[in-house]
């Protein structure tokens, strides 16, 4: 009887360490922003695909041009992560680029600019919620 209750004693802090563990690792990122309605937006960590923006079910406007918000786990080790950020529209590759949210950061985000007021060029900017000031835009 007592070895069984040292055995779900055991079991059950594992699991305890094991959250608090896996928890440690994880960083919660917002994405945001505004797309053309064909556009499609990839997020890769380290060349896994982590993030497909689908535009299907958010907001769109008179111009289609559809508004989103999206949430993102990554993990990572020392607490800065690298994000390859891609913008495919009608199989053009419009925006291929690399960023590091570093762990200073508490809440970053990351949000698209409306595409009609950058025309061809799309853009975008990154920032920290909890720091209240922008970073410059790319």
């Amino acid at each position: 009887m007592r070895k069984r209750f040292f055995l779900s004693l055991l079991c059950l802090i594992i699991i305890i360490v094991g959250y608090t563990v896996y928890s440690s690792f994880k960083r919660k990122i917002i994405v945001t922003g505004f797309a053309y309605e064909k556009d499609i937006i990839s997020i890769k960590q380290s060349k896994k695909l982590r993030q497909v923006i689908d535009l299907d079910g958010h907001k769109i406007n008179a111009n289609r041009i559809y508004s989103f918000y999206e949430t993102l786990d990554c993990f990572t080790l020392n607490g800065d992560v690298t994000l390859t950020i891609e913008i495919d529209s009608a199989r053009h590759k419009l925006l291929d680029t690399t960023i590091v949210l570093r762990k200073e950061n508490k809440i970053p985000f990351i949000s698209f600019e409306n595409p009609t007021e950058t025309k061809s060029i799309r853009s975008f900017f990154i920032g920290d919620q909890a720091a209240k000031e922008l970073m410059p835009p790319y």
